[in-house]
């Protein structure tokens, strides 16, 4: 037994001893640089690479080491989770769109004596904003001309902090310079975002995290056009890359393109030849129209009656080919 407690009472003392030949080292830290979400940066962690806190209750430990200086400064309580990790538990969550500061100053351990030889510091910042939802989509085609735009993000957004890194521009179909369209921004309305998005919900996926993000006024911003869409045009939506959200200072990361191109003018594009008839053949249109609105505009000599639709079948709006500007109806 007693040979048992020499040896304890030895490895205790060789390795107070070993601790204290090396310096104090911070051997790990977090959050770092971008988090992807706010329950990233609950908490505030350092890992030391050797005791540094006496072992004893956790408001004892708490109050008698919490080395953290954070900027901006936050109210909170430091944390040790045994006698190596010490984090800083925040009172209230983080603010967003925010790049802190942490150093963790010149401490000496209570245990070994070993110093942190400088004060360690780093930066990490607070969830951006991110646009992750947009109507028109990027490269619809066939948009209404007097359609609203909707701009979905991850938090919310103060639409006059926002307008003025939101951009509209007019080109022709294929080429041209470009012409900016004034536009009012505001906050999009229930009925505006349920219309586009039934369910209201985005669902974001990364390779960490799987989050689902509630559309609403608080974080659709409206995009109105100051005049009305031109037929057979295309549009471009900029979003650069200082778009604030309603809360902090860090914008959206890189700028943002959102294309897309209003109704063309209407017109049959391809038609059958006449060796298709009688069996099925293909109706090509510049734009989509309602199947039962083609019937009623169409007839066939020298034949018996069309078929009758049934109610999908008349709401049909066609088989659309956007790259090509067309669609498709298989008659």
């Amino acid at each position: 037994m007693k040979k048992l407690i020499f040896k304890l009472i030895f490895s205790v003392l060789f390795l107070t001893q070993a601790y204290a030949e090396g310096p104090l080292q911070i051997i790990s830290y977090s959050p770092s640089g971008r988090t992807e979400n706010m329950s990233s940066s609950l908490a505030i962690s350092v890992t030391f690479n050797q005791p540094v806190a006496e072992l004893s209750s956790p408001e004892k430990m708490s109050k008698s080491l919490c080395p953290f200086k954070i900027k901006p400064s936050i109210k909170g309580r430091c944390r040790w989770q045994g006698t190596q990790v010490v984090s800083f538990e925040s009172e209230f969550p983080l603010k967003v769109a925010t790049e802190y500061t942490v150093k963790i100053r010149k401490i000496k351990s209570k245990v070994s004596g070993a110093k942190l030889n400088k004060d360690f510091v780093w930066k990490f910042e607070t969830v951006r904003p991110t646009l992750v939802k947009t109507y028109p989509n990027n490269n619809e085609k066939w948009i209404p001309l007097d359609a609203i735009m909707l701009a979905a993000f991850n938090i919310e957004m103060d639409p006059r902090k926002a307008k003025k890194n939101i951009k509209l521009f007019e080109t022709d179909l294929d080429s041209g310079d470009p012409r900016e369209i004034s536009i009012a921004v505001r906050r999009a309305i229930s009925k505006e975002i349920k219309i586009r998005w039934n369910y209201s919900k985005h669902y974001q996926c990364s390779k960490n995290n799987y989050k689902v993000i509630t559309l609403s006024s608080h974080n659709v911003l409206a995009i109105k056009p100051l005049e009305k869409l031109k037929k057979d045009k295309a549009y471009r939506i900029h979003f650069s890359k200082d778009l604030l959200s309603e809360k902090g200072s860090l914008g959206i990361i890189g700028d943002r393109n959102v294309n897309f191109e209003t109704y063309y003018t209407f017109r049959l594009t391809d038609y059958p030849v006449k060796n298709c008839l009688p069996w099925s053949f293909p109706i090509y249109f510049s734009n989509p129209i309602y199947l039962q609105d083609l019937y009623d505009s169409m007839s066939v000599d020298t034949s018996t009656s069309m078929p009758k639709l049934n109610e999908w079948r008349k709401r049909n709006l066609g088989l659309k080919y956007p790259r090509e500007r067309k669609v498709r109806f298989t008659m």
